[in-house]
């Protein structure tokens, strides 16, 4: 791992980023493969996150996303941290994630078919305990699970952005709207 991070640093020090994609392309083989190791995961998913939020074009990172199962892979740890009520910070890092994914039409397609919408749907009463807690913690500013909350906002407004002519997605995004509907007013 420090090798991958030291070359990462290194090639991103000595060059412009529409250089370094090229070399980051070539390091996703093994975050796509190490993303399964729990002392690896949230490193490979910041990782994930800044190449996909910097890649001018996220069609050469669909076959590594497909082959390594990458987002159901996301998708499957998220969904249980938010069944144990735990950790916030790895929530945090796989919603964002999810964000820069909901970006461009063939990874936010990935994700609606992986089932991000289900995930967001199925576990709704764990989740509406979460996210209905307070704005504020005491004097820490705002809650992690709240900044859940608005990231999770921020990825079913973006799908909706993306996949807006899908009769399938929109249905999910209703069904999202009516089992969080006093939430969002």
């Amino acid at each position: 791992l420090s090798v991958l991070v030291a070359s990462m640093l290194l090639i991103r020090r000595n060059r412009v980023w529409s250089d370094i994609e090229e070399d980051c392309t070539s390091l996703l083989p093994y975050v796509c493969k190490w993303i399964e190791m729990p002392s690896l995961t949230n490193v490979c998913m910041s990782i994930l996150d800044v190449v996909v939020g910097a890649s001018s074009s996220t069609h050469r990172l669909l076959p590594l996303l497909r082959s390594h199962e990458v987002i159901s892979s996301i998708l499957r740890r998220t969904s249980n941290s938010f069944q144990r009520l735990e950790n916030p910070k790895d929530v945090s890092i796989a919603l964002h994630l999810m964000l820069s994914l909901a970006q461009s039409e063939p990874t936010a397609e990935m994700l609606a078919v992986e089932g991000v919408m289900m995930l967001f749907v199925t576990g709704s009463s764990s989740l509406h305990a979460l996210f209905s807690r307070v704005y504020l913690e005491q004097g820490s500013g705002r809650d992690p699970w709240h900044r859940a909350w608005c990231l999770v906002i921020s990825i079913v407004t973006s799908l909706l952005h993306i996949l807006g002519h899908s009769e399938r997605f929109v249905d999910q995004a209703i069904e999202f709207v009516s089992v969080y509907q006093m939430r969002l007013c």
